[in-house]
């Protein structure tokens, strides 16, 4: 069993500008959840609350499996729950602006793309994994697109079961533009293609940052690979048994 840690690594070569706007998103994503949960809808309120407290505190909220998020998984994770919730669901986009779920749909699956190869990254680092660049994005990509799987899996289980028992629930299949049938192979497609795009990103990015004899990215790496609580696999190699 890895050795939880009870804080951060200290990001000692981050940008002053990448904290700043880490507080300012904190503070966008704080505001609108405490506004929506009195003033507003109120479980989105709280749903915006709940994903608030699991990227600030996640050794709390996943109850040791996660002790900390390095900086910039941070600030991408603040950004999906400021499109998902703070603009889409507080702001109404969904309703006011025509195909705004398609956004989304590329951007989270984008997003997630890009933090699995940044965690693939570190795992290279590490020795823990070997294989080509390409078969990494591919993988990456049929990971992002399964989670969006299973978003619309859960999406049409609660139409086909809550929706028609619960006043007032709602409906997520389906908009304005499209049927049902139709907004979800489109979902998946803009999934795809956000999937793609962002493990090529991904790829550019920590790329872009070697070439630069970045001091922050194998500070980034390690954080990666320590940021696991219980639960997660232990070391692996020569240099295992020093480790524990």
């Amino acid at each position: 069993m890895a050795t939880t840690q009870s804080a951060a690594v200290p990001t000692t070569h981050t940008a002053p500008g990448t904290q700043r706007l880490a507080w300012v998103l904190r503070t966008v994503i704080l505001a609108s959840g405490v506004y929506q949960t009195f003033f507003g809808e109120t479980d989105i309120g709280i749903l915006t609350l709940i994903c608030l407290a699991g990227i600030v505190a996640p050794a709390v909220v996943t109850r040791g499996l996660v002790n900390f998020f390095p900086i910039e998984v941070e600030i991408i994770l603040f950004v999906m729950v400021i499109i998902q919730f703070v603009l889409g669901e507080a702001r109404d986009m969904y309703t006011t602006i025509p195909y705004y779920d398609k956004f989304v749909h590329a951007s989270i699956p984008g997003m997630l793309g890009l933090i699995g190869f940044m965690v693939a990254y570190s795992m290279v680092v590490a020795g823990r994994l070997i294989a080509p660049t390409v078969a990494i994005a591919f993988l990456i990509v049929l990971m992002s697109l399964g989670a969006a799987a299973v978003e619309e899996i859960v999406e049409y289980t609660s139409d086909v079961i809550l929706y028609p028992r619960i006043p007032g629930w709602h409906h997520f299949q389906g908009n304005a533009q499209e049927d049902p049938h139709t907004d979800t192979m489109n979902d998946l497609v803009a999934d795809l293609l956000g999937a793609t795009a962002g493990a090529l990103l991904g790829i550019w990015l920590i790329d872009r940052e070697k070439r630069r004899g970045s001091a922050r990215l194998p500070e980034m790496a390690t954080e990666l690979q320590t940021m696991w609580g219980r639960g997660s696999l232990p070391p692996t190699g020569p240099d295992s048994a020093s480790t524990r």
